[in-house]
């Protein structure tokens, strides 16, 4: 997947009146922050039924919850809403995710010593 035409088009769903009819100023940088960690909280309910599941833990009374193969797909489902809303909050801030997973992915790395580091090439433009 190409993260800038992602990006492109998770914007373009977000304001467009046959999406969410919803324009990025809007929302404040919290309320975009807000929504991302409401989805991230859901995804940390499902993981922890997960939890359960590895611990023969009692709690997962509702039958959907008794499947560990959907709830690690719904958790899986969660999270890439987190991803969704973040890229409109690093948007809101005025930041091409992009660039800004590169730059923070890449510190990260050269703080830890470690030669593994992203570098644009050409399959990045399809």
């Amino acid at each position: 997947m190409n993260l800038r035409k992602f990006s492109a088009l998770n914007l373009e769903r977000c304001v467009s009146a046959n999406g969410f009819s919803h324009q990025l100023a809007d929302w404040s940088e919290a309320e975009w922050t807000n929504a991302m960690a409401g989805e991230a909280g859901e995804a940390c309910n499902l993981t922890k039924k997960i939890i359960r599941h590895r611990d023969g833990t009692a709690g997962n009374v509702k039958a959907v919850d008794k499947d560990l193969l959907s709830l690690r797909r719904r958790a899986a489902k969660e999270i890439a809403d987190v991803i969704i809303y973040a890229d409109l909050a690093i948007q809101k801030l005025g930041y091409d995710t992009s660039d800004i997973l590169r730059e923070v992915f890449n510190n990260k790395s050269i703080e830890l010593s470690c030669p593994i580091v992203y570098q644009d090439d050409v399959d990045d433009e399809l």
